[in-house]
């Protein structure tokens, strides 16, 4: 039973670039893991990561794959936000082209949620594939279907908050995406149930 329990206890966790050995409860690898998402010269990415992480008392005590499962339920979240700042934001709208892209954003959203849901589900099923796909729609529907509406390349036409909304949820999803993709290639070793 202890021999069960200790083979249970370690994952062997692969990066592009190090090797990890992860104990369950592992207070550094949530760190370690948004480590791998930090750009050079910018840091809101990886403070994506950790913020979602850190907010959930379980990331100290899951391996990669619970994880994963967590960022994806942050994900889930950033859709939600973003349609419901989308629809605060069109209320308030007094330019009819600014109401029209907010309801795309809204819109957008809402169908993005759905993918995330689904890419949850495969992620939990071990349908590592699906879950990848789904994902990678999802951010492709939220964050470039909210920008169609407001024309790609106009950051500066899209309310503050829901241009930072959007970052979180792209990177959410390209963090999620990489971390999937991984465990489909085989690079990472697989989850333990």
């Amino acid at each position: 039973m202890a021999v069960v329990f200790l083979l249970m206890a370690a994952v062997l966790f692969s990066s592009q670039s190090d090797t990890y050995f992860i104990v369950y409860g592992d207070e550094d690898l949530p760190f370690r893991l948004c480590q791998q998402f930090k750009r050079p010269g910018e840091t809101e990415h990886f403070d994506f990561c950790m913020e979602c992480l850190n907010a959930d008392p379980r990331s100290v005590q899951v391996d990669v794959c619970g994880l994963t499962s967590i960022l994806l339920g942050c994900t889930i979240s950033s859709t939600k936000h973003g349609r419901d700042l989308s629809s605060q934001l069109q209320e308030i709208a007094v330019n009819e082209t600014v109401k029209r892209a907010l309801s795309n954003c809204e819109s957008s959203f809402a169908q993005a949620t759905q993918l995330v849901q689904t890419s949850s589900e495969f992620f939990s099923d071990r349908d590592f594939s699906k879950a990848w796909h789904n994902l990678d729609g999802a951010r492709m529907l939220g964050y470039d279907g909210c920008f169609s509406g407001f024309g790609f390349g106009r950051d500066d036409a899209v309310p503050p908050e829901l241009l930072r909304e959007l970052r979180r949820f792209r990177d959410l999803c390209q963090e999620g995406a990489t971390i999937i993709s991984d465990f489909a290639g085989g690079s990472r070793v697989p989850c333990i149930d």
